[in-house]
């Protein structure tokens, strides 16, 4: 996705569907508690949804990944204790989704109903067009590579949980890593409220580096 964003002008192929049920999330479900562990049972979002949410968030709500951020400073800070806390008893952390992408869930069951409302479709299309988000990733770019997995991307970050769970070795300190992600995610969601607290690159990349860390790094693959 990353690498598709910085080198490819083509539009994305989310539908009025997809884009209809994440802005329905991003709308005021995200608030609700049992829907947060339901995420969080599924580790987030899948790949594709993961970045539909953030890229529909940035093109829509001007140019800001604001609940991206939010969600993302709990779920790496979720995944900094299981780690931590498992490993201390010499045993795998559970970093498996234990249930399904709500977004995946939520297309499957309602597959047969019919899609009502111009704005899904004219919503699509802005999303899709990814304008906003691409120079948003761009500005950070330096930083999100350097700190993405080495088994992605080559880079010095942690090692990507896609990873992790098919046996590859973790990074050293990788729960303290991601508890550091976490904590950068928190000032980048100050800056985005009424508190305007001042950040540098690596807050700003810090949820790109979450979502490649939850659903790895590679190029976007068109469903």
């Amino acid at each position: 996705m990353l690498d598709r964003l910085m080198g490819d002008t083509e539009p994305f192929d989310y539908t009025p569907q997809e884009v209809k049920q994440l802005w329905w999330f991003r709308d005021g479900s995200i608030m609700s508690v049992p829907i947060r562990d339901k995420l969080w049972e599924a580790r987030g979002l899948c790949y594709r949804h993961a970045w539909g949410y953030a890229l529909l968030e940035i093109e829509m709500m001007a140019g800001r990944a604001f609940s991206t951020a939010v969600l993302y400073a709990d779920y790496t800070d979720r995944a900094a204790k299981l780690i931590a806390g498992k490993r201390s008893f010499g045993r795998k952390p559970k970093l498996d989704a234990i249930g399904p992408c709500m977004t995946c869930d939520h297309l499957t069951a309602t597959a047969n109903q019919s899609l009502t409302g111009a704005e899904w479709p004219r919503g699509a299309e802005i999303v899709n067009r990814g304008d906003s988000t691409r120079l948003l990733v761009g500005w950070c770019e330096e930083t999100w590579r350097a700190a993405s997995c080495p088994d992605c991307l080559g880079g010095s970050g942690p090692t990507c949980r896609p990873h992790l769970i098919a046996g590859a070795t973790p990074s050293a300190n990788i729960a303290d890593t991601l508890a550091g992600m976490a904590s950068r995610l928190e000032p980048l969601v100050r800056s985005m409220t009424i508190d305007r607290t001042d950040i540098g690159q690596s807050e700003r990349a810090s949820w790109i580096e979450a979502i490649g860390w939850f659903t790895g790094w590679r190029p976007m693959a068109r469903c």
